[in-house]
């Protein structure tokens, strides 16, 4: 089993529920996902997150690296 790790930064309350686009500059990349839902005070520690996927193959791996790459508009 093969494990990609994405950076993701959720911005609540957004008009309509959106994911794509690269957040700031940093390296490794960042993918902006907006949700409709407010934010709940106390309820996350950081609007940037880690999401760790377990791949079954590496080439499983590598689409999930492709599609990330794709959602960023690289």
């Amino acid at each position: 089993m093969t494990t990609v790790r994405i950076a993701v930064r959720v911005r609540p309350g957004a008009s309509r529920t959106r994911v794509g686009g690269r957040y700031g500059e940093d390296d490794p990349p960042v993918l902006g996902v907006s949700v409709t839902q407010r934010a709940v005070d106390g309820a996350a520690t950081s609007r940037t997150k880690i999401l760790e996927i377990r791949a079954a193959s590496e080439d499983d791996a590598a689409a999930v690296q492709a599609r990330w790459e794709e959602l960023l508009g690289a």
